[in-house]
């Protein structure tokens, strides 16, 4: 039996943006009001930023409307193994003894929890025609969002995620890339219908990511019983294009006392398949190189279609109370989960799964792990919003609540890795508005945002030989503040 192991991992580095399935606005909004009426504003009227909300909105500015600010959110994740059971038969979770089994695993799905916070610099602008155009008859509104992530343009290092990983996929790592939206809002029937449409971009900020397929000696006269797999290394880098989605709306004003509203955000992702070839910087005793082609395949940004149906009502001079419901397409997450699988291409690899052109290095294959089975389902999320305005003061006060659910189930049927709970989100806000003239404002907001996740029980493991229980809870802190004008 041949004992020499490779020394290193294979590494790819790719440039590319953190992974994420959760809307970052869900999370980080571009407007201090949205993130105080958590995200509960479809039917309201909130300046430029229905560029993204809802583009039918625009349709009933007159002014024109700017407005710059900063969000952050903070998540601090909790997890705890309630049951190691077999997870040590895992060979990345296995210690010398049962004490450093358990060691071992405590620590991975630690590591699972240590998400990012994410940072959003905004500004979006509106710009309505009938201003520039004095013969329109009706309201024509043209709208851009400008959403940057906290770290800018820089590159940020990440660990990936393969497929023997625990991970946090819903709501980390931290979203890494500028998302534009552009819309126009028309007044089709005076004072009453208004629709909208327009299109998201993802566009592209460099990030890094790390990942592995670990290669192994081998003795060929047992090939069922090869020793554990160990080191190499390689290096492979790779942009992306931009994503582009539809997002459509409706606006009806019912009467002065209510206004209802439907919008669509198509689904945008970032998904990876394709061919490359890897250089290998391989040392058993004598350093040697290698080329290797493979196969990679993971997808590393997610947003479901959505449908929301939302109203907003004024009871009285002041309040304004608003509903929103939106379906979440998510069940289609399992086709674009965020781990990086990568498989050897066929014309080297042999019968008992050596790399044939590896063989002047000794008897060498890959070990690598197939996608693993994830059960998910389309969500429901529900929102309220309370705003109250002191109007002769220019005083506001903002209030919501949203329920985000996690698209992975809770029974997983010990099949993989995965962790994730439901999010319960509660918003506060103020804001204070200094008037300039009959139609020039200055509106200043910030908000607090607080959520807690719910408890609970992931089933984890790789289906028949390992399995184990942990349990996760957390909470998150965010908020942000924001300047608006119109004139």
């Amino acid at each position: 039996m041949v004992s020499k192991f490779i020394k290193a991992l294979i590494w790819l580095c790719l440039l590319f943006p953190a992974r994420l399935l959760a809307d970052p606005f869900d999370l980080a909004p571009p407007s201090a009001e949205i993130s105080g009426l958590a995200g509960c504003v479809a039917a309201r009227d909130i300046g430029s930023p229905a560029t993204y909300y809802n583009p039918a909105a625009l349709g009933r500015l007159n002014d024109y409307s700017t407005i710059a600010g900063y969000a952050i959110w903070s998540p601090r994740l909790h997890d705890r193994v309630i049951a190691y059971g077999s997870l040590g038969n895992m060979e990345n979770l296995r210690g010398t003894d049962p004490a450093a089994t358990r060691n071992v695993v405590d620590q991975a799905f630690r590591k699972a929890t240590n998400i990012n916070r994410i940072g959003n610099i905004y500004f979006a602008q509106s710009i309505p025609l009938k201003r520039i155009f004095t013969g329109l008859d009706r309201g024509i509104t043209i709208g851009i969002l400008v959403s940057l992530p906290g770290s800018g343009f820089s590159v940020v290092n990440l660990a990936g995620q393969s497929p023997d990983t625990p991970q946090w996929p819903y709501f980390g790592p931290n979203d890494q890339r500028m998302m534009v939206a552009a819309s126009i809002g028309v007044e089709a029937v005076k004072k009453h219908l208004f629709v909208g449409a327009g299109a998201m971009i993802l566009a592209d900020i460099s990030g890094m990511t790390l990942s592995s397929t670990p290669i192994a000696l081998f003795d060929p006269k047992h090939p069922d019983n090869p020793p554990p797999p160990a080191a190499s290394t390689a290096v492979f880098h790779q942009n992306l294009s931009l994503d582009v989605a539809p997002v459509i709306g409706i606006l009806y004003r019912t009467s002065r006392w209510a206004d209802v509203a439907l919008t669509y955000h198509g689904e945008m992702s970032l998904d990876l398949d394709f061919d490359a070839k890897a250089r290998l910087d391989m040392n058993l005793g004598t350093p040697m190189d290698a080329t290797l082609p493979y196969n990679l395949k993971s997808s590393f940004f997610y947003l479901p279609r959505r449908v929301t149906a939302a109203a907003v009502f004024h009871p009285v001079t002041g309040l304004d109370i608003s509903v929103d419901v939106t379906y979440a397409f998510t069940r289609d997450y399992k086709d674009h989960l965020p781990i990086t699988v990568f498989t050897l291409d066929k014309s080297v690899v042999g019968p008992n799964g050596e790399l044939k052109n590896l063989q002047s290095f000794g008897h060498l294959r890959a070990v690598y792990k197939p996608l693993p089975k994830v059960r998910t389902r389309d969500t429901v999320i529900p929102r309220v919003g309370i705003t109250y305005a002191f109007k002769r003061i220019g005083l506001r006060l903002m209030s919501g609540y949203a329920y985000l659910p996690s698209p992975i189930s809770p029974a997983q049927g010990y099949n993989n890795l995965l962790l994730s709970a439901g999010l319960h989100q509660a918003g506060l806000g103020v804001g204070y508005k200094w008037g300039l003239g009959s139609r020039s404002s200055i509106t200043l907001d910030g908000a607090l945002n607080i959520g807690v996740f719910n408890t609970r029980y992931n089933e984890v493991g790789n289906g028949d030989d390992a399995r184990g229980v942990v349990k996760t809870s957390g909470w998150t802190i965010g908020g942000g503040v924001s300047l608006k004008t119109r004139y």
